[in-house]
């Protein structure tokens, strides 16, 4: 007699997992904002998000500075271009609040020794990181989890 294969049942994420597949509209992406390793777009992204439409406001700017600043990449990198370049320009925006607080938390990062998106990880998770962000006017816990 040959032994019967036992055909596990479905957990539930994988009848959750099934019905999300079958939604009409369910699409799979396979990128991410954010998903870039640029200091300069991610303090950028972060900073203007805050009471502003995602993809007329932030998104441009934002693909505007991995466009026009590929170098930026860490913060030393930011920091060496606003010495030349005013924080507005950088950012797009004629908002000199916010771009005071993108200066505010590039220096934060700099005595921080956050150089990289890498780096920017670790110190959310490892040294409370965010609790430093929300020491920053205008960063509040929705922006430092933003980060």
């Amino acid at each position: 007699m040959m032994p019967i294969e036992r055909v596990p049942a479905k957990t539930d994420a994988l009848r959750l997992a099934d019905y999300v597949r079958s939604l009409p509209d369910f699409q799979v992406y396979t990128t991410m904002d954010g998903a870039y390793d640029h200091v300069g777009a991610t303090v950028a992204d972060a900073i203007l998000q805050a009471n502003r439409k995602y993809a007329v406001f932030v998104k441009p700017r934002v693909n505007r500075i991995l466009r026009e600043y590929p170098s930026a990449r860490t913060t030393s990198a930011v920091l060496a271009l606003l010495q030349n370049t005013e924080t507005t320009a950088f950012l797009g925006v004629q908002d000199a609040t916010r771009a005071a607080r993108v200066e505010q938390v590039l220096a934060l990062f700099a005595s921080e020794a956050v150089e990289t998106k890498t780096d920017l990880r670790d110190w959310l998770l490892q040294r409370d990181g965010g609790a430093r962000l929300r020491t920053i006017t205008g960063i509040g816990p929705k922006t430092a989890d933003y980060f």
